[in-house]
């Protein structure tokens, strides 16, 4: 898959985690997965920028 459907996929599961939290605030659960793929997203996201920056400065 390329990356830019991977991170629109990432996008799409923290949406959807964010919903559920909004809609159970109190449960941890639903917040931990919201997290998690939220902080997926920065991973990816700062791997994204590396990777371009590496591109166009060499």
């Amino acid at each position: 898959m390329d990356r830019n459907k991977y991170l629109l996929s990432l996008a799409e599961k923290i949406e959807l985690a964010y919903q559920a939290w909004r809609a159970h605030p109190n449960d941890v659960k639903c917040q931990e997965q919201y997290e998690t793929a939220k902080s997926q997203l920065d991973i990816e996201l700062k791997q994204f920028m590396n990777d371009s920056y590496q591109k166009h400065h060499h």
